[in-house]
């Protein structure tokens, strides 16, 4: 079966075509999107128009691509924005009436469950492992050992959401970042237990993004950035680069695609003080998102 699974995201929509067969998965097409389906959601607890209008011009890409490679079957879900927006309704039915797709929206624990079994594949064999993923709108943080998973959080530290409500000038003023790093800090020492020392793989955009940074690539290469080690010293490096910079000088940037650079600030610094919190000098990189976990769950 050839198989198509889009996540609809605050920030992105991420599609992975693939041919699955017996368990296997052999994929043929990776698409990733920047149509910011949360962008006002932070200011008026809506999706909005515009919003949605981005988002189904999107999905219409997807769906050209989906009939290019004769897609059998499309598996459709949202997260945190399709969670908190008072006319998610509406753009759920918009999906459903043009392109017939059932959107499904995900709850937080579920979302974290896949992005956890997707990913926790990379850690050593009986390790507790966590594994993180910073999105747009939120970050969930997953512990488990093997498939079983021990503990799961869902909290609202997303690129795009904390851009929105911390960083008002271009380029960032200093005061703007540190009240985004308190904001990140306060959040995670209120709501996320006591570190424990674990294998911890990260995943989402803004990590994925820093580590093409780090690698300087010209395009995108989810083969070498799926593995890596990323250090906060190098998280911390970029941080302080994408603070200097307006969002245009950004783009220039090798490896930092141009619909990433007014978000990457803010995605680096919640990194930051992720790595922080858990005192963490490095973290390995997934490029397998809840995506990869639904290509196989039916």
């Amino acid at each position: 079966m050839i198989k198509a699974v889009i996540d609809i995201g605050t920030n992105s929509i991420k599609c992975t075509i693939a041919m699955v067969e017996e368990g296997k998965v052999a994929i043929i097409e990776d698409l990733n999107l920047i149509p910011k389906l949360g962008e006002d959601l932070a200011s008026t607890g809506k999706i909005g128009p515009a919003a949605m209008e981005r988002n189904i011009t999107a999905l219409r890409g997807i769906q050209a691509a989906c009939a290019k490679h004769k897609v059998d079957k499309v598996v459709c879900v949202g997260a945190e924005t399709l969670r908190k927006a008072a006319d998610a309704d509406v753009f759920i039915e918009k999906v459903r009436e043009e392109f017939g797709w059932e959107l499904r929206t995900l709850k937080s624990d579920e979302e974290a469950e896949l992005t956890f079994l997707a990913s926790s594949l990379m850690a050593p064999e009986g390790k507790l492992v966590l594994v993180f993923d910073c999105g747009g709108g939120s970050t969930e943080f997953t512990y488990g050992r093997g498939k079983n998973i021990l503990a799961k959080t869902s909290l609202p530290l997303g690129a795009l959401v904390l851009t929105k409500k911390f960083l008002f000038s271009d380029p960032a003023k200093p005061e703007e970042s540190k009240n985004l790093e308190a904001y990140v800090a306060e959040v995670l020492a209120k709501a996320l237990p006591a570190p424990e020392q674990a294998f911890t793989i990260g995943c989402g955009g803004s990590l994925t993004t820093l580590a093409s940074v780090s690698l300087a690539l010209e395009v995108f290469d989810a083969d070498r950035i799926h593995g890596l080690k990323l250090t906060s010293a190098e998280m911390d490096r970029q941080a302080n680069i994408y603070g200097s910079l307006k969002i245009d000088e950004r783009t220039q940037i090798k490896g930092l695609r141009a619909d990433r650079a007014p978000t990457i600030l803010a995605g680096a610094l919640i990194l930051k003080g992720i790595m922080q919190y858990l005192g963490l000098k490095e973290v390995t990189v997934s490029t397998n998102g809840l995506r990869h976990a639904l290509l196989i769950a039916d």
